[in-house]
Formats: C-alpha cells, sequence, structure tokens
C-alpha cells in the first residue's frame, strides 16, 4: 500500500483501512494508478565467464591472488591475501575491497569525526551512500579478469547448493535470447530462417 502514495498511508491512519482500500480500488478503476511494465529477458552467460566469477559464497580461491601480479603490494593486493589466509568468503573480499575505497575518500574521514549521535542518517553510515565504492571494487576485479559475481539463488542457500543467480560487471558478457519469451537478436534470425539452434 505504500507504494501507492503518502496520501493513502495518511488516509489509512486516519480512517481506517477499508475506507483505504476503498480508496485504492476508486483510483484504480479511474487509471489513476499505473504500474510500472518491466521485461524478462533470457540470457546466455558462457561458462568460460561464470567459471570466472567471484563466488560469493565461498571461500576465495587462491588463483584470484595470481591473477593481481605486481612487484609492490597494493592496498587491494594485501586484502585479497588476507582474504584467501583467512578462509574468508567472497562476499567479505567484495566487502572489504569497497570500505578500502571508502576508508580513502575525505567525505568519509570528515564523517567519521561527527559525534556518534549524528552518525544515524548519515549516507556513510547508513549503507545508501556505498555505491559509488562499490562501484570502485567492480571496477578493480574487473580489471583483474573477474567478470561479474556468482551467489547461491534463495532456494539453494540453506543446503549451500544448487541454483546461483549473476551479476556482471560488463554488460558485454550476456547474449540476450530472448525478451518476454519472444526470440530476439541472433536467435531470432536463426529461428525465423530455419536454422537449428545447438543446444
Amino acid at each position: 500500500i505504500t507504494g501507492y502514495g503518502t496520501g493513502v498511508v495518511d488516509n489509512i491512519r486516519r480512517k481506517g483501512s477499508q475506507k483505504a482500500v476503498d480508496r485504492l480500488k476508486d483510483l484504480k478503476s479511474r487509471n489513476a494508478i499505473t504500474q510500472p511494465e518491466g521485461q524478462l529477458y533470457k540470457v546466455d552467460i558462457p561458462d568460460d565467464q561464470i567459471a570466472k566469477m567471484l563466488d560469493w559464497d565461498s571461500p576465495v580461491a587462491e588463483s584470484l591472488v595470481k591473477r593481481v601480479p605486481g612487484t609492490i603490494p597494493s592496498a587491494e593486493q594485501n586484502i585479497i591475501r588476507s582474504a584467501v589466509r583467512e578462509g574468508k568468503r567472497g562476499a567479505d573480499l567484495y566487502n572489504d575491497l569497497s570500505y578500502h575505497y571508502k576508508q580513502g575518500d575525505p567525505k568519509f574521514q570528515e564523517a567519521i569525526k561527527q559525534p556518534i549521535a549524528d552518525r544515524y542518517n548519515n549516507p556513510m553510515f547508513t549503507g545508501t551512500g556505498d555505491i559509488p565504492y562499490n562501484m570502485q571494487a567492480s571496477d578493480y576485479l574487473k580489471g583483474h579478469g573477474i567478470p561479474g559475481i556468482k551467489y547461491l539463488d534463495q532456494g539453494s542457500r540453506s543446503g549451500g547448493q544448487g541454483t546461483s543467480n549473476f551479476v556482471l560487471f560488463a554488460d558485454d558478457i550476456a547474449k540476450i535470447l530472448e525478451r518476454n519469451d519472444q526470440p530476439i537478436g541472433e536467435l531470432a534470425e536463426m529461428l525465423s530462417s530455419g536454422k537449428k539452434v545447438k543446444p
């Protein structure tokens, strides 16, 4: 209900839920409420790219250290080596990299000087301001041959194995096959020309 606007929420608080529901029905009947239409895509991610991804749920692989060569260890290299040594998961490594970039931001250094009571609504401490640092972590990993993150989906987490979801650091990795169950791109051309599609 909150998605329909504060006016409806206020109505619930003042007059009770039934009147608010009636109001929603009235708005819907007059097309005053519109729901954004989404698109459902089916994509193909090459197996060799999935094999290179950072596994969010598993300990960081030793092979990751070899992807970040350098005679003088950088802060990022030290973070990766520490993650391998301590058996940290991919999620921990990603968050450690993000926090490293956050610590280097002068805005964060100023923010930590504030009294603790003043931090509760500061994006630097609520997590909502972490997107730029997450992007830096993603860019660093992408620059060292890690094309994305794979993590167990909701139905697989309890067992620790099963099917996964993916986050791509570059959109050219995946090939779009269908949109809303309709073939597009190369797949559509192959089907329209009568060519057989390899499984």
